[in-house]
């Protein structure tokens, strides 16, 4: 028991003593390996801190900094925003049989007009005013993109008093509900709606310019007047002998495609175009957010954007007014007849002779006799009396039509207000304006909203279908 015990002791010394050995030149080594590494940083830490000219190291390994602007573009103020804009198809300056408004159903004299004239008022056929074009424009600041979206006005949406196309939705319920619409397809806020009606598109190009867009299909005019993008028009017709056969009309060439300018007139042709199928919207998809383009360009590269701005939302009086733009109002012209204009060099009439030259015509009742309408035999008239037949070579003179006053109809004329109808201000330039100008620099982009286009048959008209949820999907990245 001693003996192990002896041993156990010599073991655990001789143990205790070499390990104690190893431990000794092992915590040395560490030791100086440290004090060389930190001895090494500390010399490089002191050797920055003395860099007075900030300038990096010959042979210092250094990450560079990452800018927070890579690229040094240029970075505009303000925040990103969605706008709308709408063209319409009201003419009243060309069609007066559009649906009287409710305030001009209060202005009209009610008495003034006979009952016989009230006829139709409630139940004619009244032309509607409707949205042709339809585009959203993302004005995105951080994806330094300008996204544009075309919405057919044959779109299909539900409404209160059911299924409508985004066209209709304009004419019954008004701008703001259009843009609604477009809300809740997108999820997009639009902050501001842009509204231009067909009757002011020649003092839009007037104002703005005539820009060149390019044309991808060609533009024809129908028999019926209608501008359409077919080649020809067909009809069915039953032949005598009982078999149905097609009847090719060929239209009217209006537009060739390629680089047009966009004159007034052309503008209203292209605005006044039909979409038939899904070929029609594409084409019309296309020039339209071109135009859309080109007139973004112009306003904000112009030498006074702002005065130009103010000049479009401006009643036309009051753009002498206007900081920047002087305009001066031109004065009315006075027309005098020329010399050369039979009616300025007439002689002047004869003297009309004296009452009491003038002999009594026969049958003529006195002053102090009233007229009798009862005792009147009509003989002095030149119709054939009741009864007998007009003389030879003379004929019957026919009933005059029936017309009727219709005084709550709007007269043929051009409403007074402003080139764009907006709720945009020019209380919002400021915050918005470097935004928008970013367009000349932005990527554009054209987003087409999903859905297929049905076409017409018997029972229903064409429509565009759309995809909601797909919709949706598609500008969630630009939801922010």
């Amino acid at each position: 028991m001693l003996s192990a015990l002896k041993n156990f002791g010599v073991t655990f010394l001789i143990a205790a003593l070499l390990f104690g050995v190893l431990a000794y030149f092992a915590t040395g080594f560490v030791t100086s390996t440290m004090n060389s590494i930190m001895t090494d940083e500390e010399d490089e830490l002191t050797e920055i801190m003395q860099n007075e000219d900030g300038q990096t190291l010959a042979g210092a390994e250094t990450e560079p900094l990452q800018p927070q602007n890579p690229t040094n573009e240029k970075i505009p103020e303000g925040e990103s925003f969605s706008f709308l804009v709408v063209t319409t198809d009201y003419r009243p300056d060309l069609h007066d049989n559009y649906k009287p408004t409710l305030e001009h159903m209060y202005k009209t004299d009610w008495y003034s007009v006979s009952a016989s004239d009230t006829r139709g008022c409630l139940s004619g056929e009244y032309r509607e005013p409707e949205a042709s074009s339809i585009v959203l424009v993302r004005a995105d600041k951080e994806s330094r993109q300008f996204v544009y979206t075309y919405f057919s006005p044959e779109t299909q949406v539900y409404t209160t008093t059911g299924y409508h196309t985004l066209g209709e939705v304009y004419g019954l319920y008004g701008r703001q509900t259009l843009a609604d619409h477009i809300h809740a397809m997108t999820g997009l806020k639009i902050k501001y709606t842009l509204l231009l009606n067909a009757y002011n598109f020649d003092e839009f190009v007037e104002v703005c310019g005539a820009p060149t867009i390019n044309l991808a299909k060609d533009i024809y005019q129908n028999a019926d007047m209608v501008y359409t993008t077919q080649f020809e028009t067909t009809k069915e017709h039953i032949g005598d002998d009982g078999y149905p056969w097609t009847e090719h009309l060929p239209n009217t060439l209006v537009l060739g495609a390629g680089e047009i300018e966009l004159t007034a007139e052309n503008f209203d042709i292209l605005n006044s175009i039909t979409e038939q199928n899904a070929a029609d919207v594409a084409a019309r998809e296309a020039w339209t957010v071109e135009i859309v383009k080109a007139y973004l360009n112009a306003v904000v590269s112009h030498e006074n954007s702002k005065a130009l701005l103010a000049q479009l939302i401006t009643n036309k009086s009051e753009w002498s007014n206007i900081e920047g733009l002087n305009y001066v109002e031109p004065e009315p012209e006075v027309t005098e007849p020329a010399p050369e204009d039979p009616a300025a060099s007439v002689p002047d009439a004869p003297d009309a002779p004296d009452a009491s030259e003038i002999p009594d015509a026969p049958d003529a009742p006195s002053e102090d006799e009233p007229y009798n309408p009862w005792e009147d035999t009509g003989g002095t008239s030149s119709e054939p009396a009741e009864g007998e037949t007009p003389a030879e070579g003379e004929e019957p003179e026919t009933e005059p039509e029936e017309t009727i006053n219709r005084i709550w109809l709007l007269e043929l004329a051009e409403p007074e207000g402003p080139i764009l109808e907006t709720n945009y201000t020019m209380n919002d330039y400021d915050g918005m304006h470097e935004v928008l100008e970013a367009v000349t620099y932005f990527e554009g982009v054209s987003v087409s909203y999903p859905g297929k286009f049905v076409e017409a048959n018997e029972d229903r008209a064409a429509y565009f279908d759309p995809d909601l949820q797909a919709g949706l999907e598609k500008f969630h990245e630009y939801r922010n």
